[in-house]
């Protein structure tokens, strides 16, 4: 078979392989399209079974926590007779509650007498088609159909979610008690919708929304923007009908209004009410498409490449082949030539020890005074040519000589020399050379005074890289670590033999970077840029600290990367004195408050919450009456501990949902959040009464404080200033009015 043949049949098989790899890559991808689809479907039916029952616990936690309210209320309520007190205990409760709009108690007729809404007094709402479906005094806890409004007074039950989604709405709750020969009391609490729907809405990593449904199927509020289509109402009952008989959890794929969807279920046994979560698989699914064809498009391309280059590779190494081929016929006729192109000196002595042979690079070579004094010597011995190459005593003669007698087998040496261009390092490569009757030895001198220089440098630059206090790492363009320093193992506890081979990913990213932050890093090493940021990375004991990060790309003379240089430096210790400084500038450094700055920021988000949802705001501002006698009569030092035991008094009297801080000298402010001036006014009175009743101790003499408080209604309107402004002047009233005292500001005209 001639070369011809061969060439044409390794052709033809590499065509095959070619067409063979785009069949495997267009199968592999679409099978890995199918999976990712699938993969995707169960994913999302796993977190949405997860936020259902989520949901539901939070659900049924939320209202065993009101019937514990309601049941509370009742029973305490036999030793409370004035309307006054019933009042006064009803907003006490709601202050806490902020999943509650009202809470009001009904006579044995069904009618409203006191309500913490006075709007409701007088009222007789229905309690029919309330679940369980007991007698209408019935100690259980009931719950009632959906209303659209606010509150009792103005609620009108929702019959059709196929007409209306509500952008407001409540639920009733009804719970009865009798104690002995005591009357029968009754309480109607009104459940506020977008407590549970602003929660519901935080689980937005699936695309679903959710109904809460009763027994009977009627929606009680829904996360849904859109009115309910009858076929997603008709499920939902169809699921409800299934909870009554004992299927108090699943998942039912479905298929409404042509759109494909997952819906998952869940009751909690110990209320009539349970979570359907409606999930859009089309949109889950056409975002892992997307994601498909994102791949593919990235994958194609490098699938074509990598076949291009193969093809490449292979026309290459076949016109390298063929040209070697070529080649092979002429070396012969080079041999002759070969000592003339080594770049080598090259010299031949025979079995006395003289010259016989030289090469061109030995009568061309310039290596300083000796080897030009050599040069013009004739019959140059070895001991010649070694008294030029001696320098401290060391003389290649008698290595030469014992390879030349064949008392050694070979001989491999560096010498050094001087010469008017400084210490010059040569290697002599002996070897015995016999030729029919001639004996003798070969000599080959390569010059590595720059190998040797090179190396020095190398070996000083690895010192002081060795020596340096920041991390320096050495990787491919892959990131496979090649070589690091000490100091890169004292940073992050991994020693060389550990990290060599692999990727500083593997070993100290910390995942709170996410993939955008490594993409930009990337892209800007590999078009050949400086990269400088900083990051959080994490050390093999698994504790965490952040790090100033460069990488610069090594580049070959044709400007292709071949290695990358990282260079890490801890600056933790950094990061916390920052972080404190920040801290600092926010804080005041006396009673750990916030400061009138941060006060005045954590105010404005609550003014733009209060505009968005529309819930009540209150602005409280105290100030210590006769504080300037304190300082005056005991001492900066008595003031300090006053200002310390006010606003901790402060602190234990505010929730935690509230902003205290301290604005002035003596003058503090509190941002009350979901709260009217009813209840603002009975904090503030709650917070002087305690101020006042307090004791403080100073030296060994106890000393009492008052303060005074003015409070203002936030509306939709104000700015910080404007609240603060109408809140002073009532401080300042209640000042005028001669302190010890809470005024609360007239609202704006």
């Amino acid at each position: 078979m001639g070369r011809q043949t061969i060439t044409r049949y390794a052709d033809l098989g590499f065509v095959l392989f070619i067409v063979l790899c785009l069949v495997l890559s267009v199968l592999s991808l679409r099978y890995h399209r199918r999976a990712i689809e699938q993969e995707t479907i169960n994913t999302q039916t796993k977190l949405a079974e997860l936020h259902t029952r989520a949901a539901v616990e939070q659900l049924a936690q939320t209202i065993s926590t009101v019937d514990l309210l309601m049941r509370s209320l009742l029973e305490s309520g036999y030793a409370e007779r004035s309307s006054d007190g019933w009042k006064a205990t009803l907003k006490a409760a709601l202050i806490n509650s902020p999943q509650l709009r009202s809470l009001s108690l009904l006579d044995d007729s069904g009618r409203v007498v006191i309500s913490s809404n006075d709007d409701d007094l007088g009222l007789k709402p229905a309690t029919a088609g309330y679940l369980p479906d007991v007698a209408p005094h019935s100690d259980l806890l009931r719950v009632g159909p959906p209303y659209h409004g606010r509150d009792l007074a103005d609620g009108q039950e929702i019959l059709d979610w196929s007409d209306v989604q509500p952008d407001i709405g409540f639920v009733p709750l009804i719970r009865s008690l009798s104690m002995g020969e005591g009357p029968r009391l009754s309480l109607i609490a009104v459940l506020n919708v977008d407590f549970f729907l602003n929660r519901l809405a935080l689980r937005d990593a699936v695309p679903m929304e959710f109904d809460i449904v009763r027994y009977d199927g009627r929606i009680l509020f829904s996360t849904a923007e859109a009115v309910h289509t009858a076929g997603r109402i008709a499920s939902n009952r169809e699921i409800a009908a299934g909870w009554a008989a004992g299927n108090e959890s699943g998942v039912v794929p479905s298929v409404l209004d042509d759109d494909s969807a997952l819906i998952t279920h869940r009751v909690d046994t110990r209320l009539p009410i349970g979570v359907i979560a409606h999930v859009d698989l089309d949109a889950a699914i056409t975002a892992a498409k997307s994601e498909s064809r994102r791949q593919q498009a990235t994958l194609l391309p490098i699938i074509a490449i990598a076949l291009i280059a193969v093809l490449i590779a292979y026309l290459m190494f076949r016109r390298i082949g063929e040209r070697q081929f070529r080649t092979q016929q002429i070396e012969l006729a080079r041999v002759g030539q070969l000592l003339d192109t080594l770049p080598a000196a090259v010299l031949l002595f025979d079995a006395e020890g003289r010259l016989v042979l030289s090469n061109r690079t030995w009568s061309e070579t310039s290596l300083g005074d000796a080897v030009g004094a050599m040069r013009a010597k004739a019959g140059m011995t070895i001991e010649d040519f070694a008294a030029y190459l001696s320098h401290d005593d060391a003389r290649p003669d008698g290595p030469v000589r014992a390879v030349l007698n064949g008392q050694s087998p070979a001989f491999d040496g560096e010498f050094a020399t001087q010469s008017s261009l400084g210490a010059r390092y040569f290697q002599l490569i002996v070897r015995p050379f016999a030729f029919d009757a001639f004996n003798g030895v070969t000599v080959m001198l390569l010059d590595v005074t720059r190998r040797r220089d090179a190396e020095q440098e190398s070996e000083l630059l690895r010192a002081a890289v060795n020596a340096a206090p920041s991390g320096i790492v050495i990787t491919d363009t892959d990131a496979h670590i090649e070589w690091a320093n000490p100091a890169f193992s004292e940073l992050t506890g991994f020693a060389f033999d550990e990290a060599y081979g692999r990727k500083p990913a593997e070993l100290v990213r910390s995942g709170l970077q996410g993939p955008d932050f490594y993409k930009r890093l990337w892209e800007a090493i590999r078009s050949g840029r400086v990269w400088r940021g900083e990051l959080i990375n994490k050390r093999k004991d698994e504790s965490l600290y952040h790090e100033s990060l460069t990488i610069a790309p090594v580049s070959d003379e044709r400007g292709v990367i071949h290695h990358f240089v990282a260079i890490k430096e801890d600056i933790s210790e950094r990061k916390r004195l920052e972080a404190r400084l920040i801290e600092l500038a926010r804080t005041d450094p006396l009673t750990g408050l916030a400061n009138r700055r941060a006060f005045t920021e954590s105010l404005a988000s609550e003014l733009d919450r209060m505009r968005r949802h529309d819930h009540p705001l209150s602005v409280l501002m105290l100030d210590v009456d006769f504080f300037k006698r304190v300082n005056d009569q005991h001492g900066h030092a008595a003031g300090d501990r006053v200002l310390k035991i006010v606003a901790e008094l402060m602190r234990n009297k505010v929730r935690t949902t509230d902003a205290l801080g301290r604005v002035g000298g003596e003058e503090f402010a509190i941002a009350m959040v979901e709260t009217g001036g009813d209840a603002a006014l009975e904090l503030a009175e709650r917070i002087r009464a305690a101020v006042a009743d307090t004791r403080i101790d100073i030296g060994g003499q106890t000393i009492g404080v008052t303060i005074s408080a003015g409070v203002a209604v936030a509306h939709k309107g104000d700015t910080v200033d404007g609240v603060l402004s109408r809140a002073d002047t009532a401080l300042y009233a209640a000042k005028n009015a001669g302190r010890n005292r809470v005024m609360r500001a007239d609202d704006p005209a």
